[in-house]
């Protein structure tokens, strides 16, 4: 007989669950055991501090996260911390000390005499428990939508390529298999471990495709093998915070409908406001002074940005996969001819991905690696689309969120409604300034694609209506066309952007 009481079995986006003095304090245990851990600039004394007072600190945690008074939050304070770079020691005739050994290319110049800084963040210990507690709260749906990294908990090693590609920063979970073959992650929130260990995971995610080249070879005809590697340049500073409490509400609420979890979105709404006041951030003035390039999205420094970052790149992981179920092919340039590759698998540790893809062993020959890693990270910076059910995309706060964000917006629709979406898709480009595609059921019509281009003509790009019938629309996109708010050459002329739209900012894959 279980003596927990019931309501701490399964955390959920409740406001009552994120102030609860055993949610807080366990968020506490997390945070202080990690920063102690990992974070080597720690401020000490605060975290003293804290332990003594626990009690009564948790008690105002409590008052500020009941009443979403959040007046008492402290700005991150700048961390400049260098990127891996060589080191040496001048001879005292030099001035000692020990120094950036500076970069120097073939020809003997230098190239580079300071070291590249990461825009790390000091957190202070309040807004580090606070969004670890909101981390308890969603955990288990985040997870359990990423899938067990364990490729020995399904039957087979294909299967388990087919349900999991995200290993970084994953919670340290135990996985339930429901009876429909279906697997629950439930995170140990009572415990003082977050993430599991960084050697387990990250050698299953090297091993990936290494596997997957072991298992093509004796299948390939007239095609070689190679594995890609991309990196997004600056990730956690481009992430857009307001987006990450949007993609959190539609990660839980397509959980709660693929696991039958009791959840109403009228009852969270609470939880839902809280969470976009603690997951927002910004620097001390005294840090960002002066300093136009600095950038803020997911602080590099608090404990719950690793799982905030895998919730965020969620929906990219499924648009990467659903291209590989349909044999996607990814369009390379070789001596001025497209040869398609063709995309076998792909998995992602955090910002770092791996793809593996097949290309014609004739048109392999003449293939430059860098012709091939520039492509892979052309196509790679094309995917930022971004969607929703047809309920939710008439929430307009999601399409500003995602105006910022995404290239294109998709809405999977089944409604009756046609007249309204026809009129919600003619607003949501102009003022999403981008690409809207809603796909509709047969059954009911009213499917179309519209951008935001000058000529009214030219707006519309596909538009299908109608009941009871199939119908397969093919036609072409940019999704790179409305980045900007620049005149850039193209064949067709853009309308004029909305106010306060200055521009997509997004980390490139390098």
């Amino acid at each position: 007989m279980s003596i927990v009481d019931a309501r701490y079995e399964r955390l959920m986006p409740s406001l009552d669950l994120l102030a609860d003095e055993a949610v807080l304090a366990q968020a506490w245990k997390k945070s202080d055991a990690y920063i102690r851990r990992h974070n080597w600039y720690a401020d000490i004394l605060e975290l003293e501090q804290v332990s003594l007072l626990l009690p009564q600190t948790l008690k105002d945690w409590q008052r500020q996260v009941s009443t979403n008074d959040h007046r008492a939050a402290s700005p991150l304070r700048l961390v400049p911390a260098p990127k891996n770079g060589k080191w040496h020691f001048p001879s005292k005739a030099a001035g000692g000390d020990w120094r950036f050994k500076p970069i120097v290319n073939n020809n003997g110049d230098v190239q580079q005499t300071e070291p590249d800084l990461r825009p790390l963040a000091h957190v202070s210990i309040r807004e580090q428990v606070l969004a670890s507690a909101v981390m308890l709260c969603l955990a288990d749906a985040v997870e359990t939508l990423q899938g067990n990294t364990n490729p020995a908990s399904y039957g087979s090693m294909a299967q388990a390529r087919q349900r999991v590609c995200s290993y970084g920063n994953r919670l340290f979970c135990d996985w339930i298999e429901e009876s429909d073959g279906k697997q629950h992650g439930r995170f140990r929130w009572g415990n003082a471990t977050t993430y599991s260990q960084f050697f387990v995971d990250y050698e299953r995610f090297l091993e990936r495709p290494a596997e997957v080249c072991r298992e093509a070879l004796p299948s390939l005809h007239d095609e070689r093998l190679f594995v890609v590697k991309l990196d997004l340049a600056k990730f956690y500073d481009c992430v857009k915070q307001s987006a990450v409490v949007s993609r959190l509400r539609t990660l839980y609420q397509r959980y709660a409908s693929e696991f039958a979890i009791p959840y109403s979105e009228v009852e969270a709404e609470p939880f839902w406001q809280a969470a976009e006041k603690i997951i927002s951030w910004h620097w001390n003035p005294s840090d960002s002074a002066g300093r136009s390039e600095l950038k803020l999205g997911l602080p590099q420094g608090l404990v719950a940005s690793g799982f905030f970052a895998n919730a965020y790149m969620h929906d990219f992981d499924l648009m990467v996969v659903g291209g590989l179920r349909q044999g996607l092919g990814i369009p390379i340039q070789i001596n001025g001819v497209t040869v398609y590759a063709r995309l076998l698998d792909y998995c992602r540790y955090v910002d770092d991905m791996r793809l593996v893809v097949a290309i014609p062993t004739e048109s392999a020959q003449n293939l430059a690696l860098e012709t091939l890693a520039g492509d892979m990270s052309s196509w790679a910076n094309m995917l930022n689309l971004s969607g929703a059910v047809c309920y939710d995309a008439t929430d307009l706060k999601l399409g500003a969120d995602m105006r910022d964000i995404s290239d294109g917006f998709v809405i999977a629709a089944l409604n009756k409604d046609i007249g309204t979406f026809d009129t919600m898709t003619t607003a949501l480009q102009f003022h999403m300034y981008q690409p809207v595609m809603l796909a509709n059921t047969g059954q009911f019509g009213g499917s179309s694609a519209q951008a935001p281009y000058k000529a009214h003509h030219e707006r519309q790009i596909a538009h299908v209506h109608g009941n009871n019938q199939a119908v397969i629309s093919i036609f072409e996109v940019d999704l790179l066309a409305f980045r900007d708010t620049r005149k850039i050459e193209s064949q067709k002329e853009k309308k004029a952007a909305p106010a306060g739209f200055k521009g997509r900012d997004l980390g490139a894959a390098s």
